[in-house]
């Protein structure tokens, strides 16, 4: 479910920017991340 948000946010809703993803799978958030410029990754929650 988040990685459609971010999908969302990034395509869908104009002037938004998707800054950072967490997730406790680093792998994932890495992959969900991927192509989305200048954002960040993060297994922290509060780090993001």
């Amino acid at each position: 479910m988040g990685a459609d948000h971010v999908r969302r946010i990034d395509r869908v809703i104009s002037g938004a920017r998707v800054a950072a993803v967490a997730d406790t799978d680093a792998e994932r958030a890495k992959a969900v991340a991927a192509g989305i410029d200048g954002c960040t990754v993060h297994t922290d929650p509060a780090a993001a």
